[in-house]
């Protein structure tokens, strides 16, 4: 765990558009936020799509 001993939050960046690998890095403790980026650049509601299942354009 990225945590463990620190008194702080574990932020982390990078190419992290992919709600699959965001959602796997939060529940393993190794983040306590993500940020998606470039992702939501392209696709302005990212939380929409995701919730809604709806495909992600990619950032090219």
């Amino acid at each position: 765990m990225a945590t463990k001993g620190l008194q702080c939050s574990i932020f982390i960046q990078n190419k992290l558009g992919d709600p699959e690998k965001a959602e796997a890095l939060l529940e393993k403790g190794d983040a306590d936020l993500v940020a998606v980026g470039t992702s939501a650049l392209v696709n302005p509601d990212w939380a929409n799509k995701v919730r809604e299942g709806d495909p992600l354009k990619p950032f090219i």
